[in-house]
């Protein structure tokens, strides 16, 4: 098997694997609030309804405000409000101890919606303190038909830390209309054999029109001075998987020359 299609079948796996990790209960402040991530793709002008869990885990009885927020609004977007196309159930609620509740919530997407559209729904419980802490959960919601998946590694560059260990500093810009989660790996060889390799993995996207760095460390790999070849491979969810290789030499100082 060629190592792109290893590659494909480890990056569907690990974007299975925290697909998953979006379902998880988020606790936080008291509460506990799960799924912390739901994504949804819709036909604009079709609507679905959805539900966030919420759990008091204080020993008393607290209410419970709900905020709504705008977290992804596309410039082609602007001629409606988040309020056109997110409706929650209520905006507060009161839970017991222990007590769990189900809050519901509409989308509408809108028929000239394109992209994602994003919004960041918090829970802020009683504090006696004065000072009300929250915890947020997300929603995106992907106008099918009108998404564009464009993104690109726009660097890599290699840093020796103090600690003897390698630090990638990989740069990725989103040119598209949709968020995207970079994942795969970097891997280091020399002369065509692979010396070792780390786990390329952040669960925050790169939102549109926005670019990131992305920060791997390759520990317990201790190179000698030479001639080394670091290879990125990476992938957001089922696609295109992109690659970029750099050449570098670790000097007899322990500083890094690279070139393209």
């Amino acid at each position: 098997m060629s190592e792109l299609k290893v590659m494909m079948k480890k990056v569907f796996w690990t974007f299975m694997f925290f697909g998953a990790l979006a379902q998880w209960p988020q606790v936080w402040a008291g509460l506990t609030v799960y799924p912390t991530r739901t994504e949804m793709t819709l036909a604009p002008g079709s609507k679905r309804q959805g539900v966030i869990t919420v759990q008091n885990n204080e020993p008393k009885g607290s209410n419970i405000d709900v905020q709504v927020r705008d977290w992804v609004v596309l410039s082609e977007n602007l001629s409606f409000k988040l309020s056109d196309w997110l409706t929650l159930q209520t905006s507060s609620f009161y839970l017991e101890s222990e007590e769990k509740k189900t809050i519901a919530y509409t989308v509408n997407l809108p028929t000239s919606a394109v992209g994602v559209s994003a919004a960041m729904i918090s829970f802020l419980p009683d504090a006696d303190s004065g000072v009300r802490m929250k915890l947020s959960v997300s929603l995106y919601v992907t106008a099918e038909g009108t998404e564009k998946k464009a993104w690109n590694i726009e660097s890599v560059k290699l840093v020796m830390k103090s600690t003897g260990n390698l630090e990638a500093n990989i740069s990725v810009i989103n040119t598209g209309n949709v968020h995207v989660r970079p994942e795969g790996f970097l891997k280091l060889s020399k002369d065509g054999s692979e010396l070792c390799r780390a786990v390329v993995s952040d669960t925050r996207p790169v939102y549109p029109g926005k670019d990131k760095e992305i920060v791997v460390s390759i520990s317990n790999c201790f190179l000698e001075p030479g001639d080394y070849e670091a290879t990125l491979m990476l992938n957001s969810g089922p696609g295109k998987v992109l690659d970029k290789s750099k050449k570098f030499k670790i000097q007899n100082n322990g500083e890094i020359e690279t070139s393209e």
